[in-house]
């Protein structure tokens, strides 16, 4: 069953590996990029604009931004990312790691967008990595295109200032968040957490990119 949105009530969600996964299964995904507060999603004020023939997406995103701007904790983020757009990135992405040879890794990653608490990143904010990837000026244009690419795949997404992690492997429980896409990406991980730097290359993102 082709479903018109998916909703992920969990962290770590909104990323390109399983939008890239989703992309036949679901018209929209709505997830989290980082962890999500243990209130989860605000079912009371985004519900009635969900539960509509055709979804206010937009709506979703600003109540959700109202609410955790407003939490005892302030600290969310969100991303609607449309299915549709997602073989469009993959392309583009193709293009980009054949252009740099993915040269944007260790030690640089530590210069990306990150938006987790592992001591090692493993979810960077995927417009930030391509910015920083193509880095060059023959490969600029790269990274304009992919920014536009973004904004048609995330067209809905919020984040407060900062984000909050309960992780405890580095020196904050907040993360200031800077560069904001909507969407992560895990290709520049050289953390050994769940064999994130090897299991990476497995993924159907990482064979269609690479």
């Amino acid at each position: 069953m082709h479903m018109q949105f998916v909703m992920f009530d969990d962290c770590y969600m909104s990323n390109i590996e399983v939008a890239y996964e989703m992309r036949q299964a679901t018209d929209y995904l709505i997830g989290c990029c980082s962890e999500i507060m243990a209130y989860g999603m605000p079912y009371r004020l985004i519900w009635k604009h969900l539960a509509q023939a055709k979804p206010n997406y937009q709506e979703v995103v600003n109540e959700f931004h109202r609410f955790y701007s407003n939490y005892t904790y302030p600290y969310g983020n969100i991303g609607i990312t449309d299915c549709s757009k997602v073989d469009e990135v993959i392309g583009l992405m193709r293009t980009i790691n054949a252009a740099t040879s993915g040269a944007y890794a260790a030690p640089n990653w530590v210069d990306i967008q990150r938006l987790d608490g592992y001591q090692h990143t493993i979810f960077f904010d995927m417009g930030d990595y391509v910015n920083k990837l193509c880095n060059t000026p023959s490969t600029q244009h790269l990274a304009l295109d992919m920014q536009t690419a973004l904004n048609r795949l995330v067209p809905y997404k919020s984040c407060t200032p900062f984000i909050y992690t309960a992780l405890r492997e580095i020196s904050n429980n907040t993360i200031q968040v800077n560069n904001y896409s909507g969407i992560t990406i895990s290709d520049p991980t050289v953390s050994a957490f769940e064999n994130a730097s090897t299991t990476k290359k497995a993924t159907g993102w990482w064979k269609a990119t690479h």
